[in-house]
């Protein structure tokens, strides 16, 4: 049991990863498709360099153990910030919403400690 719930802990981080990294670095590219959402959002283009290397940071955290708690409450708050922005743009929050519930348990299932800090018991 233990090793398959840290095996699918590990899977999600990588999709998790994969996706972000990825998102960053459209960022860091300037694709037409970010111009055209930051413009939505009401975003400068100027931003993008560092919203792209903070969702690269924040990823490279997350998936390096030592780091992983960290690297987990920095994705919730930048999923919170996106979520912001995407209201501010009128655009659909729910993809987001589960993404970041998707990094909350990711998070819970590879770090026992973040259950115990956050609900008082030792969990699993």
């Amino acid at each position: 049991m233990q090793n398959k719930r840290k095996l699918f802990g590990w899977i999600l981080t990588g999709l998790i990863c994969l996706l972000f990294c990825f998102s960053g670095i459209m960022k860091l590219l300037g694709s037409e498709e970010v111009t055209a959402g930051f413009q939505k959002m009401g975003i400068q283009d100027s931003g993008r360099i560092g919203i792209g290397l903070t969702e690269i940071i924040c990823a490279i955290l997350f998936a390096i153990p030592r780091t992983g708690v960290l690297g987990t409450v920095l994705l919730i708050g930048y999923i919170g910030g996106i979520i912001l922005a995407h209201i501010q743009g009128g655009m659909p929050v729910i993809p987001m919403v589960i993404l970041g519930i998707a990094i909350g348990l990711t998070g819970y299932i590879r770090f026992p400690e973040l259950g115990s800090r956050l609900f008082g018991k030792q969990t699993f």
